[in-house]
């Protein structure tokens, strides 16, 4: 059959992992209560389900679905997601400084150019009346 019942293997681990400390730490297994609950989950194959057309609804809410596609796609996407993210994340922030380096670098170069600019018209030029000097007079360029 597609749906069995079975019992919920994590609690039965968790007690299990309780009684087995409460013995490890000097308590006597005859002080220990011990546990009557038999409680069983729903535990159903999303193929078998498929197969033979029953639908998911019919189940408990509480019910576990093994081999659904979905848990396939998230073991498929998951040891994959962080790697690809932090690699994103790496060339972003590299473009990123990168880009901002280059604006920066172009900003100094430009007012490196008007402040040389600057210096040789004031070499160049009378500072009064800003018209050429001997200095411009002289140079090859004039």
């Amino acid at each position: 059959m597609c749906v069995i019942t079975c019992p919920d293997f994590y609690e039965a681990g968790r007690q299990a992992a309780t009684t087995a400390s409460l013995i490890l730490s000097g308590t006597s297994p005859s002080e220990i209560p011990l546990d009557t609950d038999s409680s069983l989950g729903i535990t159903a194959d999303a193929r078998m389900l498929q197969q033979f057309g029953i639908s998911k609804t019919l189940l408990p809410p509480d019910a576990v679905i093994l081999n659904s596609p979905l848990d396939a796609e998230r073991q498929l996407i998951s040891p994959i997601t962080l790697p690809l993210v932090l690699a994103t994340g790496s060339l972003l922030a590299f473009f990123a400084f990168a880009f901002i380096g280059y604006r920066l670098s172009l900003l100094d170069t430009q007012k490196l150019i008007r402040t040389r600019d600057i210096l040789d018209f004031e070499l160049t030029h009378d500072h009064l009346t800003k018209l050429p000097n001997r200095t411009f007079a002289r140079s090859p360029s004039a």
